[in-house]
């Protein structure tokens, strides 16, 4: 039953830049290019990787960093 879980991990994933990247075809004029945001999320359902905060998961502070974080 694991094939559930991936099957939805893909389609909530891929969906949401499938459908911005639909309006780059679907828009007329300069609007369309609102379209190109569909690009990163598409390469992120491709990749392996999450766009998650590091500072959640345990990752230490960069030096410098903002000290409300």
């Amino acid at each position: 039953m694991d094939w559930i879980g991936t099957l939805l991990h893909w389609t909530v994933r891929l969906a949401p830049g499938l459908v911005m990247g639909s309006l780059l075809f679907a828009l007329d004029g300069n609007l369309r290019w609102v379209g190109l945001m569909g690009l990163p999320m598409l390469l992120l359902a491709f990749s392996n990787v999450g766009c998650a905060c590091s500072l959640r998961h345990g990752a230490e502070k960069p030096p410098g960093a903002f000290p409300g974080i």
